[in-house]
C-alpha cells in the first residue's frame, strides 16, 4: 500500500489536490518532501521501490528493524527516524513536518496554523495529551514558554502524538546536534510512555528533558478515520488519521470534502 499512498500524495492519481503536493505548490518551491520507505534488516530491496526512487528522488530507503506496538501494528522506531534526520541535517527550513502515510491533512489550515506561531522557534506542534493511557486528554494550547531547550520540561506528562507532528527548526537541530544525538535513548521501556523504541516512546521521553512549547493543533482526529460515514471528515479536521489510498484519494480529488 505504500507505493498507492505516495502516488497520491504525489498528485499522479488523478488527484490533483493531493495535500502534500498541494502543500508544495502553496510554498513555491520553498517545500520540499521526503518518503521514508523502511525494508527489514537483510532483506532484499523491491525492485519497485528502486524504480521508484530513481524516477522521482524523493524515496529514502531506511534498513532498520521493526517493532510491534501494542495492537500488534509494526511501526517505524525512533532509531529510523534519527537516520532519517541525520541525512537532512543540514537542510534549511523553518519547519520540519513529520507524517504517516495514511493521515489527510488541511493544507489551508495547517498553514494558518505555523503562520500563527510567531516566531517560530522552540516549539513542537500535533497533538499534545496530558497524562497517558484512557484517560488522556487533548491540551487547550501551549503548555508555555520556552526559556532554554535545555532546561527541564515542566508538563512532563505531556504526551505527543507520533503520527502527525511539525518540528521547529531549532528543536530539530538540538536533536540531530552530534552532542546530544548519540545520547539519546532508542530503546527500553520508559515509565511514562512506554517503548522507547516506538516513535511515541522514544520522542516523549526525549521531548520531557526540553523546555519546549507543546503547541496542540486543533482539528486533530485520530483513531475514528471518516466514520460512519465513509466520506467526509469532523467539521473543522486539520488532520485526519487513518484513511486508506482510496479514501485519501477521494478527500483529496473533492475539494470540499474536507470542509462537509
Amino acid at each position: 500500500q505504500g507505493a498507492l499512498y505516495r502516488q497520491v500524495l504525489r498528485g499522479n492519481s488523478g488527484a490533483a489536490g493531493a495535500w502534500l503536493k498541494r502543500l508544495a505548490d502553496y510554498g513555491s518551491g520553498t517545500v520540499q518532501w521526503i518518503f521514508a520507505v523502511s525494508v527489514r534488516d537483510n532483506a532484499p530491496l523491491s525492485p519497485d521501490v528502486l524504480a521508484e526512487q530513481s524516477e522521482h528522488k524523493d524515496v529514502l530507503i531506511v534498513q532498520q528493524g521493526h517493532r510491534r506496538d501494542d495492537t500488534g501494528v509494526e511501526e517505524a522506531t525512533t532509531e529510523q527516524m534519527l537516520k532519517i534526520f541525520a541525512q537532512i541535517r543540514d537542510f534549511q527550513f523553518r519547519w520540519l513536518i513529520v507524517s504517516r502515510q495514511d493521515v489527510f491533512v488541511h493544507v489551508e489550515r495547517l498553514v494558518a496554523a505555523l503562520q500563527g506561531q510567531n516566531p517560530p522557534g522552540g516549539k513542537v506542534l500535533g497533538l499534545w495529551q496530558a497524562g497517558v493511557g484512557a484517560a488522556a486528554t487533548a491540551l487547550a494550547g501551549a503548555a508555555g514558554a520556552a526559556s532554554s531547550l535545555m532546561a527541564a520540561g515542566s508538563a512532563a506528562a505531556h504526551q505527543l502524538d507520533a503520527r502527525f507532528f511539525a518540528l521547529s527548526r531549532d528543536v530539530f537541530s538540538l536533536l540531530v546536534s552530534p552532542q546530544l544525538m548519540s545520547r539519546l535513548q532508542t530503546s527500553g521501556p520508559d515509565a511514562s510512555f512506554g517503548d522507547k523504541a516506538l516513535l511515541a516512546g522514544g520522542l516523549n521521553s526525549w521531548f520531557r528533558g526540553f523546555a519546549v512549547e507543546r503547541i496542540s493543533l486543533p482539528g486533530m482526529h485520530f483513531e475514528q478515520g471518516l466514520g460512519a460515514t465513509g466520506r467526509c471528515p469532523p467539521g473543522g479536521t486539520l488532520a485526519l488519521h487513518p484513511v486508506s489510498p482510496e479514501q485519501l484519494h477521494a478527500l483529496s480529488a473533492s475539494p470540499g470534502a474536507a470542509g462537509c
